[in-house]
């Protein structure tokens, strides 16, 4: 499957996804498994490298203002609010799109006279199923400040009387709500 990906020119990973988004996920079922099978966990202190062929991170440059005045009022033409408020809420967060797609309205607390979001790594349905919200970096999942733009315009009063997620057109039929956002 590697190899094909390499002779098709697929995209890699980069070396920030493999270490937060598997890596860590994998120690930590393993240490739980350690812990259930009461045997010592020795990996706390394993260091990882990786090849020199698998991507470094990359900074990104957020898009410019005639990009993003364009990207908003693409947004507010469709009348639909995801459209018109996930960019804003975006740009203002300073968060991707793609983690905003799983904000949910017991995400969003009031906190010392504003309001922030808590984001979480895994979200459980009421079902019980798990599901992985997929995080860059840990930074991804420190709290943020919601602008006031948000509590004055209603999307926030709005967003915490929602059940399940705030944007549930990204979920409805789509095998990727991040990518589709």
């Amino acid at each position: 499957y590697v190899e094909e990906g390499k002779k098709n020119g697929g995209e890699r990973l980069a070396e920030t996804t493999i270490n937060n988004n598997y890596l860590s996920r994998i120690k930590s079922t393993i240490k739980i498994g350690c812990e259930t099978a009461g045997i010592d966990y020795k990996l706390d202190k394993a260091k990882v490298t990786f090849s020199s062929e698998v991507p470094k991170p990359r900074n990104q440059i957020p898009p410019d203002y005639h990009t993003l005045e364009r990207i908003f009022r693409k947004g507010l033409a469709t009348g639909v609010l995801v459209d018109a408020l996930m960019p804003l809420l975006g740009f203002t967060a300073g968060r991707r799109l793609g983690i905003l797609s799983y904000l949910r309205a017991e995400d969003i607390k009031p906190y010392y006279g504003c309001y922030v979001v808590v984001p979480k790594d895994i979200i459980v349905s009421e079902n019980n199923d798990r599901l992985i919200v997929p995080v860059k970096t840990a930074a991804s999942l420190n709290l943020y400040v919601l602008n006031n733009f948000f509590v004055g315009n209603g999307f926030v009063g709005w967003a915490r009387k929602q059940t399940g997620f705030i944007f549930k057109q990204l979920h409805e039929g789509v095998v990727s709500p991040a990518g589709t956002a």
